[in-house]
């Protein structure tokens, strides 16, 4: 597995600082806006990108909610807060080769290569051991009000994590991506088990779910185990985390899922299985039915394929957001996704679709947003989406459609985006937008050499 680029390891950084400086908040100042609670957020933007947007607010309170613990006074008697500076680590003689940072307050990233080792050699490993032994040190001895709160590793050739490892130390989040674990001991978190709330695994090279580990991390909230080797899960490895709203399974070589691994895990707000290998026999009922909470479901990039029936993901019953984009489906049956009555995002790009059955959207009155870009359409009844009232955003672009007539938008009383860009349309009817009265945005693009339009 190829190291993290300074572009991924950013984003995970990021998003796990924004996500522990949340927990540091003041309730009462932040509570109403808490971008956690955005989980079903009808934007296209990625978990990364929607927590990095906070950023800039979160450090507007950082003062506020940080370092309160400051010395007192003696001439006012009241608390004078002291001033975090980043810990130091760099290059000690206990330490040699490690390069540390803080890119944000109460937060540290370190990095370092074993030098003149090659990848799991006992000596390359020894060193990367030392490394990591020596930042941990480092952090046990700041005194509170200098203490880091996220702690982001990335060290060539360390490649397990042994036990006991964050003893004595407070972390609210924790990321280790240096693309060589493939072990986690039982009691590698045993020190974290009060305080962590976001974990990341990313990148590496662990083939299990490492449920032993996980067990005791009963506050744990985030967990991110994208770009691994795990190929398939059984059990259950989320037992015991009660509090889990999110997980993220991504880029792995995922082929199994079996029926009783989220039966544990039933608070799950937002699962992320995009770029694995999943069929569409692993998501029938009962392998997802019991994430009766679950809001955002990404499967981007699996190997669904065929038929889109309404016994597909059964019983989530909260679900908001469906990503099934880049997948083989090639059929929208009638009544699909039966079970998904407040779904409000679906996106179906990049398929194979060429038949969307009458009423296949019957079942999904909530739906504002539907994405069928990049598939195989070439004609849509009156019968297919008339049932989708709330619809503001349908993306046909880079189909077949021949022609724009009353067919395809009547029913959709409160469309304000329709692109047909790239396609096949020779003939628009005339009078056809006139029962479109909400539509700003309207994009022909690829028919006669027409440009985008937009309406007022």
């Amino acid at each position: 597995m190829a190291p993290f680029s300074n572009c991924q390891r950013c984003a995970v950084w990021i998003v796990l600082a924004s996500f522990v400086w949340l927990h540091l908040l003041d309730a009462a100042a932040v509570e109403p806006n808490n971008p956690l609670r955005r989980v079903g957020d009808d934007s296209p933007m990625t978990w990364r990108r929607r927590h990095s947007r906070d950023l800039h607010h979160l450090h507007l309170h950082h003062d506020r909610s940080l370092g309160r613990a400051g010395a007192l006074d003696d001439q006012s008697g009241r608390h004078r807060r002291s001033e975090w500076s980043c810990p130091e680590v760099n290059n000690s003689s206990h330490s040699p080769g490690i390069s540390c940072q803080c890119d944000l307050p109460h937060t540290l990233r370190c990095s370092a290569v074993s030098g003149g080792h090659t990848s799991g050699s006992s000596s390359g490993s020894s060193e990367s051991e030392r490394q990591v032994a020596s930042v941990i040190g480092a952090l046990r001895a700041l005194p509170r009000e200098q203490s880091v709160s996220l702690l982001d590793l990335s060290i060539q050739n360390f490649s397990r994590l042994g036990p006991f490892l964050f003893e004595r130390v407070t972390l609210h989040g924790l990321v280790i991506s240096s693309g060589e674990i493939q072990e986690v001991s039982a009691q590698a978190f045993a020190g974290l088990a009060s305080s962590l709330t976001a974990l990341g695994l990313p990148n590496n090279r662990l083939v299990n779910v490492p449920s032993e580990a996980l067990r005791s991390l009963i506050h744990l909230e985030r967990l991110d185990l994208s770009n691994n080797r795990i190929q398939s899960i059984a059990g259950q490895p989320f037992a015991g985390l009660d509090r889990l709203r999110f997980l993220d399974l991504s880029g792995n070589a995922l082929e199994t899922i079996a029926p009783t691994v989220f039966a544990a895990a039933s608070g799950l707000r937002s699962l992320q299985l995009r770029s694995n290998l999943l069929e569409t026999s692993q998501l029938v009922a009962p392998a997802l039915s019991g994430l009766k909470k679950l809001q955002e479901l990404d499967l981007g990039y699996n190997r669904l394929r065929g038929r889109l029936t309404s016994t597909f993901l059964q019983g989530l019953d909260n679900l908001i957001t469906l990503e099934l984009t880049g997948n083989n489906l090639t059929l929208l049956k009638r009544g699909m996704l039966s079970g998904l009555k407040r779904l409000r995002t679906l996106r179906l790009a990049r398929n194979q679709i060429d038949v969307i059955e009458d009423q296949s959207f019957v079942s999904l009155a909530s739906l504002t947003s539907l994405d069928l870009s990049h598939n195989g359409v070439v004609a849509i009844s009156g019968q297919s989406l008339s049932h989708l009232n709330d619809l503001t955003q349908l993306d046909l672009s880079h189909n077949y459609l021949r022609a724009l007539t009353s067919d395809l938008v009547d029913g959709l009383p409160s469309l304000e985006s329709l692109d047909l860009t790239d396609n096949d349309i020779s003939l628009v009817e005339p009078g056809v937008l006139t029962n479109l009265p909400k539509l700003i945005h309207l994009s022909l693009t690829g028919a006669f050499g027409i440009r985008p339009l937009s309406i007022h």
